[in-house]
């Protein structure tokens, strides 16, 4: 009877230490971003925009995909780890398709076969001047963004193009605009929760996409760790994002325009190495329907935003003749296979 009292404390105690030691293994220290002065980081940026629109019934059908490959250099880190660094353009693709431009393609790496034409004669000016511009960026040491600014050339240039007529053409989904610009660089920046981690951990990122007299698009996206993966010997954290967007009518617009989201789904993946403190591979696919009135004239829109990042140059890119969604899977595919 000894013997098996005594067992039987042998046993609790044994199932209380592993249950201690699975409750270590499920809490993580928080994620951090690595940062240090003079630290210099290769990647491409895509994002696509396929829209079909619907106005009276005259159905356009318009598709853009704009890559850049990105140089990150940063300039210093403060005592308190806030971050400034730029973000130099490497180089610029463009494939555009819209009723009103027809089918372009540009690459800065090709100028001697640079598309030609009114609609290039506005737009070429701003997305050439990307080429060689470099974003100064300041964040937070969470990644959190607290300043963008652009190459003075380029704000001057996307001033006088008006967006090349993308923002009045695309409505809630134009590249060609300040703000469009640095919507999409603050989105592909990962903020990371500053509290210790356990899987199932949510976090939130608000972004603004400011579009003049016709409003403003809002961002909200959720981010769950999920754990971690060894590939490689490498350890990368796991993080599922889930983006929400709403509207905002600018109250105080001579453009009469109303709008409102009828439906939406918008899902991702992050792979983040936590050794290195840097984003391996972000993708986000946003699909929504837009519904409303402007001018007079009824209108609806299905929209499908893609946006990926990868460490790297654009060659380890997906083909982007690929629809989006298609786009954002194959890239997250080779982390998956490794």
């Amino acid at each position: 009877m000894q013997l098996l009292r005594s067992n039987l404390r042998s046993a609790t105690w044994l199932a209380l230490a592993v249950a201690v030691v699975a409750a270590d293994a499920a809490q993580a220290a928080p994620l951090k971003w690595k940062f240090k002065q003079g630290d210099k980081m290769d990647y491409a940026l895509r994002q696509k925009a396929d829209i079909l629109i619907d106005a009276n019934g005259v159905e356009f059908d318009i598709k853009v995909a704009q890559t850049m490959d990105l140089k990150w250099d940063v300039k210093a880190v403060a005592a308190d780890g806030t971050v400034e660094l730029t973000q130099k353009v490497d180089r610029v693709q463009l494939k555009m398709s819209t009723p009103f431009t027809g089918e372009f393609v540009y690459d800065s790496k090709d100028e001697a076969n640079a598309p030609t034409g009114e609609i290039w004669e506005r737009m070429g000016g701003p997305i050439k001047a990307l080429v060689g511009g470099e974003f100064t960026v300041k964040l937070k040491p969470n990644g959190q963004v607290e300043e963008i600014k652009l190459p003075e050339k380029l704000v001057e240039l996307l001033g006088e193009s008006k967006g090349g007529g993308a923002q009045s053409m695309m409505m809630g989904g134009g590249l060609f605009t300040e703000s469009a610009i640095k919507q999409i660089i603050e989105q592909s920046i990962l903020t990371l929760p500053d509290s210790d981690l356990a899987n199932g951990t949510t976090w939130n990122k608000k972004i603004e996409n400011k579009l003049g007299p016709i409003g403003t698009q809002k961002f909200d996206t959720t981010l769950t760790y999920e754990g971690t993966e060894t590939k490689d010997g490498v350890e990368l954290a796991k993080i599922g994002t889930k983006t929400e967007m709403a509207f905002e009518p600018n109250a105080d617009s001579d453009v009469d325009i109303e709008m409102e989201v009828t439906e939406q789904e918008g899902k991702g993946s992050v792979l983040f190495d936590t050794k290195a403190g840097r984003v391996l591979e972000s993708q986000n696919v946003q699909k929504m329907t837009l519904e409303g009135d402007f001018m007079g004239n009824e209108f609806a829109q299905e929209i499908t935003l893609t946006l990926l990042l990868k460490q790297g140059n654009s060659d380890g890119l997906p083909k982007d003749e690929a629809p989006a969604e298609e786009a954002a899977e194959e890239a997250a595919a080779p982390a998956e296979s490794k």
